[in-house]
């Protein structure tokens, strides 16, 4: 089986490429990214599976670099996407209509299965927790809603599934601190001060890398059926999150800020048709401790 992944330089990308080159039934893994945010470095260590693993500079805006990528591949799992942008247009542009260029290329490719990574960030923070519709209200959401638009077709054809995750956490080969809940595991490591900003009531919804690694080895093995799944391991408050952290690191010192501001937020349940199990965030926070030492 070849693989192809977009991103593969990123957090998401670089856990996906090291995973899949361990997995038996895959002989090539192409580790596509243009290196705008990510990087290569993990290649520089050894892993399970290393020799399968084939590098592709290249844009996903670039169809051609793209064609020649996906060429003779069997699965597409696309993780490229921007969180941060200088013109609110580039969100559109790369999330959206990179989105678009990553399907077309997957559909001339004649690969059998395509996978997108995509955020709970589409559902906003002001929406109906028993009822979860899409309420985008920033650039990045928008752009992201757009996004799966362009893979809801092959939903729809029973071709495709969209992994939407929530806060990442866990240890990863690259970029590691670019995770909100690894850089404040980081902060408490070093001796740092840790802000709750409002009156610490702020939901936060975390997914595990692991529970990432977990659903894409499932849907390579054809036990995801096609479809958009919510991928969330543990939603707390942010203020119960902080107080885990503090349970590793007893003398954190942690500082309110505008603690009289209604935070707001809203919880996402995981979806009951994914494989993998959640934990409790107490284990994931003390291995991302044990990496840090």
């Amino acid at each position: 089986m070849k693989v192809v992944i977009t991103g593969a330089a990123g957090f998401v990308g670089s856990l996906l490429v090291v995973e899949l080159a361990k997995n038996r039934n895959v002989h090539e893994v192409v580790a596509y990214d243009n290196l705008s945010s990510g990087s290569f470095d993990y290649l520089f260590s050894s892993f399970e599976g290393k020799s399968k693993v084939r590098v592709v500079l290249g844009d996903i805006l670039d169809g051609r670099n793209l064609d020649a990528a996906c060429l003779g591949a069997d699965v597409v799992v696309h993780s490229a996407n921007i969180k941060l942008a200088a013109d609110p247009h580039q969100f559109d542009q790369v999330n959206c209509w990179g989105t678009a260029e990553v399907v077309a290329a997957f559909e001339r490719s004649k690969a059998s299965k395509l996978l997108m990574v995509s955020s709970i960030a589409i559902f906003g923070t002001v929406n109906n927790a028993d009822d979860l519709k899409p309420n985008p209200a920033s650039p990045y959401e928008w752009s992201l809603l757009r996004a799966e638009e362009h893979v809801m077709r092959l939903v729809k054809q029973e071709g495709a599934v969209i992994l939407r995750l929530g806060d990442l956490c866990g240890v990863v080969p690259s970029r590691m601190a670019s995770s909100r809940i690894n850089s404040l595991v980081f902060r408490a490591a070093i001796g740092d001060k840790l802000d709750v900003f409002g009156s610490g009531d702020a939901v936060v919804n975390i997914t595990d890398a692991e529970s990432v690694a977990a659903e894409v080895n499932c849907f390579l093995e054809g036990k995801l059926k096609s479809g958009a799944y919510n991928l969330v391991d543990y939603t707390l408050s942010s203020l119960e999150l902080v107080d885990s952290i503090r349970n590793e690191y007893p003398e954190l010192e942690v500082i309110f800020v505008s603690h009289h501001y209604d935070s707001k937020g809203i919880p996402v349940a995981k979806s009951g048709e994914l494989c993998s199990s959640s934990g409790e965030i107490s284990a994931a926070i003390k291995k991302i401790k044990k990496a840090l030492l």
